[in-house]
C-alpha cells in the first residue's frame, strides 16, 4: 500500500484524530448494566483463591480494585480512562508484533489503524465490564512479540518471558487458554525457515501448555471445577457456527449481514487467496481461531469479539500486501474507514443507552427523597435495554443510586416479586407503608400500600361473588380476599385497570390439586393491591361469563414460595461469603 501524495506524518495524525473521536468521548459515559457488579472489588492475597468477576481472575479484580480506590463510584470517567489506556496500550502491542514480522510503513499503519478503529472494539472499550478481555490480551500480545523475538535470536530468556506472561493473562481471563495454537501458528509464520519443522511446531505446542497447566492446577486447588457460565462445558457443531459469527463481526461492516456459513466461507477464502502474502492472512486466521475457542461454546456477545482483533489485524495485513499496488491502494483504506464510521455508530449506540441510564438514575435519587418514609419502593417502566445495550440490572438501584455520592433511604426493588422484599419490611414494622412507582417519559406516578390493611388472621374467609355480563364488582370487603377460585368450563382469567400505568393487566389462574377449578393468587398481582374498591375486574376467556361463580378466600398462596426464595437467597449468600 503506498503513499501516493499523502505524506506518512498526515496519516499518522489522521489516525489519532480518529482515534479521539471515536474513544475520548467514552469518557463521559456512565455505567452500564453489568458495570455496577463491578464497583465494589476489594484485592488481597485471598483475590487468588476465591472465585470473582465470573471466574477465578485474580488480576482482573486488581484493576477494578484499582479503579475503586482512585476514583470510587461516583467517578465513571476514571472506570473509562482506564479501559481507553488498556486499549492503547494493545495498539501499540499490536504495532510491535506487526512489526516483528517484517511489516513496514503504509502495511503497518494501516493494519494497526484496523485494530485500533475496529467496530469490536467499542462494546469492550466503552463499557466497565468490556474491559475483561481487553485487560487479558495486553500480557498475551507482550507474550507474543517475545515469542516472535525467541524464534528469530533463540534466547531462553524470551521464552521464559513469554511463558509468564501468558499465565499473567490467564489470571486476567481465559482467553489464553487456547494460546498453544496461537504460538504454534506464530512459529510456522516467523523465525528460520529451516526450524520450521512439525516436530518445532509440536515442541512450541507443548511448551505453551505449561502455564496453562499451572493455571488450570493453580484454579482447581483453590475454587474446584466451578466455571463462570453453564455453557462452558457444552460443546457441538453450533462452536463453528459461533467462531465464524465473531470472525465476521471483527470485519463489521463488510461482512455484517453475512451468514455464518457464508462468513466462514469468505474467511477461508480471503486465507487462501492471500497465503502468498508472506503467509499473514492464513497465520492471521489460525490466530483468530486460537483466540476465539474459549468463548467459542457460549451465546455470541460482541465484547467477545474483541480477541479476534489481532488475527484480523494480521488477515488486513496480508490483504495490504496484496493491494499495494497504486490503482488497489484504495481497498485497504476503504476498509479501514468503513470500520471505523461503523464503530462510531456502535459508539453512539453506546452513549444512548449511558444517557438514558443516567436519567434514570437520576429520577430514582429524586423519587428516594421524595416518597415520605422509609418503606420499600417497588418501581416499574425502566427499560432493560437501549439501543441493545443493557441498562440497570435488575434489584441493582442501591448501587446505581451510589453513583450519585448518596445512599438511598428506602430499599428499592423491582414491582415483580414485591413480596420479597415487602414481607420482611412488614414483620419488623406492621405499620410499614410500601411506594409503588412507575416510571414513564421522565416522570413517575407512586401509590402508596399498607399491609397491614391486609387480612393476616389464622381464620379462614371466605365470599362469594358472580359475574355480571363478564365483570365482577369488587367492593373493600372482597379487595381483602388474597386468593379466589372459579370454577368455569373453559378456562379463563382475570383483569382489571393498572393504577399505576393505566393498562390492563392479567391475572392467570393455575390447577392445584384439590380443586375443582382454577385458583387465582390475587396477592400477588400488585395491580389488585393497589386498586381503591370499589372497581371492577374482567372474566376473559370464558363463554358465557356471567355463568362464572367466583368463591374469593383469605388464603394466602404465596408465601411459602416467597419464603422458599428468600432461604434460598440466604442460602446462596452463606456460600458466597464462606467461598472469599
Amino acid at each position: 500500500m503506498k503513499s501516493g501524495r499523502v505524506p506518512y506524518w498526515l496519516a499518522i495524525l489522521a489516525l489519532l484524530g480518529a482515534w479521539g473521536v471515536l474513544y475520548l468521548p467514552s469518557l463521559s459515559l456512565g455505567f452500564l448494566s453489568d458495570d455496577y457488579l463491578d464497583l465494589g472489588h476489594s484485592f488481597g492475597p485471598s483475590s487468588f483463591s476465591s472465585f470473582q468477576a465470573g471466574g477465578f481472575r485474580p488480576l482482573q479484580v486488581a484493576v477494578w480494585a484499582f479503579d475503586s480506590a482512585v476514583y470510587g463510584v461516583t467517578r465513571a470517567w476514571g472506570w473509562h480512562l482506564t479501559n481507553v489506556l488498556l486499549h492503547t496500550a494493545n495498539v501499540a502491542l499490536m504495532f510491535f508484533l506487526l512489526r516483528s514480522f517484517g511489516i513496514r510503513r503504509w502495511v503497518l499503519l494501516g493494519s494497526v489503524a484496523f485494530f485500533a478503529l475496529s467496530f469490536a472494539a467499542v462494546p469492550s472499550v466503552c463499557r466497565v465490564s468490556g474491559r475483561t478481555t481487553v485487560a487479558a490480551l495486553a500480557p498475551l500480545l507482550g507474550a507474543m512479540i517475545l515469542h516472535v523475538k525467541w524464534k528469530e535470536i533463540g534466547k531462553p530468556v524470551l521464552l521464559a518471558g513469554s511463558l509468564l506472561l501468558v499465565l499473567v493473562s490467564l489470571l486476567f481471563k481465559e482467553t489464553a487458554l487456547a494460546c498453544p495454537l496461537v504460538f504454534a501458528t506464530l512459529t510456522a509464520f516467523s523465525g528460520k525457515k529451516k526450524r520450521r519443522g512439525l516436530g518445532v511446531l509440536a515442541r512450541d505446542f507443548l511448551l505453551y501448555l505449561i502455564p496453562i497447566a499451572v493455571y488450570l492446577a493453580w484454579r482447581v486447588a483453590v475454587v474446584g471445577t466451578q466455571l463462570g457460565y453453564a455453557e462452558s462445558s457444552a460443546l457441538g457443531p453450533y462452536i463453528v457456527r459461533n467462531l465464524a459469527i465473531h470472525g465476521a463481526a471483527a470485519f463489521a461492516p463488510w461482512m455484517s449481514g453475512l451468514s455464518a456459513r457464508l462468513s466462514l466461507l469468505v474467511l477461508l477464502l480471503a486465507a487462501w487467496l492471500l497465503r502468498s502474502e508472506r503467509g499473514l492472512s492464513p497465520a492471521g486466521l489460525l490466530v483468530m481461531l486460537g483466540m476465539l475457542l474459549t468463548v467459542s461454546n457460549l451465546p455470541p456477545r460482541t465484547y467477545y469479539t474483541y480477541a479476534a482483533l489481532p488475527g484480523a489485524a494480521m488477515i488486513f495485513a496480508g490483504l495490504a500486501r496484496a493491494c499495494s499496488r497504486r490503482f488497489l491502494a484504495v481497498v485497504p483504506v476503504v476498509l479501514i474507514l468503513g470500520s471505523f464510521l461503523a464503530a462510531r455508530d456502535e459508539a453512539g449506540r453506546v452513549a444512548e443507552a449511558s444517557a438514558y441510564t443516567e436519567g434514570v438514575i437520576g429520577h430514582l435519587v429524586s423519587l428516594d427523597g421524595e416518597v415520605p418514609g422509609t418503606g420499600p419502593i417497588f418501581i416499574s417502566g425502566i427499560e432493560g435495554e437501549v439501543a441493545g445495550y443493557g441498562t440497570l440490572w435488575p434489584n441493582t438501584y442501591d448501587e446505581a443510586i451510589r453513583t450519585r455520592g448518596t445512599s438511598p433511604d428506602h430499599l428499592i426493588l423491582d414491582r415483580e416479586g414485591f413480596w420479597e422484599g415487602l414481607l420482611l419490611a412488614f414483620e419488623d414494622d406492621s405499620a410499614v407503608v410500601a411506594g409503588f412507582a412507575h416510571l414513564s417519559d421522565g416522570d413517575w406516578n407512586t401509590v402508596a400500600f399498607r399491609p397491614a390493611e391486609r387480612y393476616w388472621g389464622d381464620r379462614e374467609v371466605v365470599m362469594e361473588a358472580s359475574a355480571v355480563d363478564g365483570i365482577i364488582h369488587v367492593t373493600d370487603s372482597v379487595w381483602l380476599a388474597n386468593s379466589c377460585e372459579i370454577v368455569s368450563p373453559e378456562r379463563c382469567s382475570l383483569a382489571l385497570i393498572d393504577p399505576l400505568t393505566g393498562s390492563l393487566s392479567r391475572i392467570t389462574g393455575e390447577d392445584r390439586q384439590g380443586s375443582e377449578g382454577l385458583i387465582f393468587d390475587l396477592e400477588s398481582s400488585s395491580s389488585w393491591l393497589l386498586a381503591e374498591p370499589p372497581f371492577t375486574l374482567l372474566v376473559l376467556g370464558a363463554d358465557d361469563a356471567d355463568q362464572v361463580r367466583v368463591q374469593f378466600t383469605s388464603n394466602r398462596l404465596w408465601i411459602d414460595r416467597v419464603r422458599e426464595r428468600l432461604d434460598a437467597k440466604a442460602e446462596n449468600l452463606r456460600r458466597l461469603r464462606s467461598a472469599r
